[in-house]
């Protein structure tokens, strides 16, 4: 606080971390470890959540982005010459299909599938040996998606199929890194 700008935690963060704090200190209480929680009736000394409004694009608004050169250059080769269109198709995805761009992201050639006719995503953290191989965010997060009808057209299974073709890896977005 002493800085000309300090970064304080938003109202929020400070919310879900007392939570968090606090329930690991029930646990203690509910185990005996410790005869009570010191974080119990503090709640009133947080600082009030205020939910900001989020503005969404317009349809004229999403067709000027998408159309622009800047995003369509996201298909294009990188500096080694080499499709980088993870940015590209995780853009699509998550407007096509409302997902979290994280959960777009963290797709595996694998988790793109075909059953009874229909292409779709499977959200799942398990490869198909069975290992845990990431994490999702919520049980609800576990789910089959069909793959839109506009995806499809755009190119998104041809360019599944090149990513399977390629066979250098399980992620489907592989220029893509992590944070």
């Amino acid at each position: 606080a002493q800085k000309e700008n300090p970064k304080f935690i938003e109202p929020k963060t400070q919310s879900d971390l007392f939570i968090d704090i606090k329930g690991i200190f029930d646990f203690a209480v509910k185990r005996k470890w410790i005869s009570e929680n010191p974080f119990t009736g503090l709640e009133d000394s947080l600082p009030e959540v205020i939910e900001r409004r989020r503005d969404t694009f317009t349809g004229d608004e999403l067709t000027k982005i998408l159309s622009s050169d800047d995003f369509l250059r996201e298909r294009t080769a990188n500096r080694k010459g080499e499709l980088a269109e993870g940015k590209f198709w995780c853009v699509i995805l998550c407007l096509f299909h409302g997902m979290r761009l994280n959960e777009a992201a963290s797709l595996l050639v694998s988790d793109i599938r075909a059953e009874n006719g229909i292409d779709f995503m499977d959200f799942t953290e398990f490869d198909d040996a069975g290992n845990i191989v990431k994490r999702l965010k919520t049980k609800a997060s576990r789910r089959r998606v069909p793959i839109h009808e506009r995806a499809i057209r755009i190119g998104f299974l041809d360019y599944v199929r090149r990513r399977k073709a390629q066979d250098d890896g399980t992620d489907l977005f592989p220029d893509l890194v992590a944070n």
